[in-house]
């Protein structure tokens, strides 16, 4: 039987390997599908041997409950009804880190902002006289390969044969944003934040036997895609790009490449140059709703789905550029106008940062005013709607347990060391006990 000491590594695995999309056009996030569920599959029977002792007894009681809670220092729990009642509480005005449950903060801004039904738009102008074409970036978060393959149909449409060059525009975003909490590693979840941005600013490449090429179908080879690959290792890989400059250059090359294979010629021409006047052209509107943006953040935990948001949230309010500043006001003039907290911190949108700060209570505001888009959160099973918070020491768990007919708004927060399912059978035993006779 592993400790959870000795586990803990396994946990950390794991939490990477259930966070890899798993849904087309999102399942390029991993490089074999086969792969990622065989890793999933392993760790999960891995965990249920190693939880298998940790399972508490469906006697399940108040008091155990709390014998429970009462074990780790670093632990809180609140329970409510749907009129906002403290049905258990445990430490719930204590702060503490709360990791990814700061994306469910995130997704209520911005739904209640713009909309469930919102789409991200992406501005295309055009000079017939240059016959050049600039593409203004505004933060779209979900320009995978298949949107780009959807405006290429569009400038098609347009009946245009040759283009001399094509500009980048990624002003609305500030040349340097550095949220705290982001990572400079190769690793997919610390990639940059950027205006224009494509496939989460990630590439996805195998290197064999001296040669590079793409690891998705529908991305082609780019120069900067093989200017990293020849710093790779030999085997697949998903790699984040540097920084936001690359953002623009990678957003362009994709655009170039997916052109002239539909037969419209590219070329090399400067089209930053004062003297060529742009009209509007194409308003390319994302095929995807920002209630499915949402899904995707919140069930694959998606960091760089949320700091877009975050950041356009302020852009949106303040104009651009976007910056950290202006995100964080909105989130600012948004908790003083429904919540009115006095203490707490929350200084990027994605629970990245060690530096984020809320109590439990704080937490089930959130959730109660989150409650018309609960179905949006991951469901554990049919009687728990729940988002996890995780990193090194935290393992945390929000959303909603089923009581009857109606959905009970839960927090706990776990700021240590447990084994990595021990929040999920709490819950499920939490959603029991509630559920009892008394």
């Amino acid at each position: 039987m592993l400790c959870i000491d000795d586990r803990y590594w396994l946990s950390s695995v794991y939490e990477i390997a259930i966070t890899i999309p798993c849904w087309s056009p999102m399942s390029r996030y991993l490089h074999h599908m086969s792969l990622r569920c065989c890793l999933v599959a392993c760790l999960t029977t891995c965990f249920t041997l190693c939880d298998a002792a940790e399972v508490y007894a469906h006697n399940f009681t108040t008091s155990t409950l709390y014998s429970e809670l009462e074990k780790m220092q670093s632990t809180a729990l609140l329970v409510s009804d749907e009129r906002g009642e403290t049905l258990i509480a445990h430490k719930a005005d204590i702060s503490y880190v709360p990791a990814s449950l700061v994306k469910v903060f995130t997704a209520l801004v911005a739904l209640d902002a713009w909309g469930p039904q919102y789409r991200f738009k992406t501005q295309i102008d055009y000079d017939a006289t240059s016959r050049c074409m600039r593409i203004r970036g505004s933060g779209d978060p979900l320009l995978i390969s298949e949107e780009i393959d959807r405006l290429v149909t569009q400038i098609q449409a347009k009946n245009i044969a040759v283009l001399n060059g094509i500009d980048t525009d990624s002003s609305f975003f500030s040349a340097h944003i550095d949220a705290n909490g982001r990572g400079e590693s190769w690793n997919p979840y610390d990639a940059p934040y950027a205006a224009l941005a494509a496939n989460f600013n990630s590439i996805a490449l195998e290197v064999r036997a001296g040669e590079i090429i793409s690891a998705e179908a529908h991305t082609p080879m780019t120069a900067l895609a093989r200017e990293i690959g020849s710093q790779l290792e030999a085997g697949e890989h998903r790699v984040s790009l540097r920084n936001s400059a690359q953002s623009a250059v990678y957003f362009k090359q994709i655009l170039s490449a997916k052109l002239a294979s539909k037969g419209i010629q590219v070329g090399h021409s400067r089209c930053d140059e004062p003297t060529i006047h742009y009209s509007d052209w194409i308003t390319y509107e994302n095929s995807h709703t920002l209630q499915d943006v949402v899904v995707a953040m919140l069930k694959y935990s998606n960091n760089f789905i949320a700091q877009q948001l975050f950041l356009m949230l302020g852009a949106h309010s303040y104009q651009a550029p976007a910056s950290v500043e202006k995100s964080k006001r909105v989130f600012d003039e948004y908790i003083r106008k429904y919540f009115g907290w006095r203490s707490y911190n929350l200084i990027e949108g994605a629970g990245l940062s060690r530096h984020n700060q809320l109590s439990a209570r704080q937490i089930i505001d959130i959730l109660n005013r989150f409650y018309p888009y609960k179905q949006l959160l991951v469901a554990q099973d049919q009687v728990i709607l729940a988002k996890t918070g995780t990193m090194r020491g935290v393992r945390n768990y929000a959303g909603y347990v089923q009581r009857e007919n109606s959905w009970l708004s839960f927090a706990l927060i776990i700021n240590q060391e447990v084994s990595y399912q021990y929040r999920e059978h709490f819950t499920r035993n939490l959603q029991r006990h509630l559920n009892s006779p008394k």
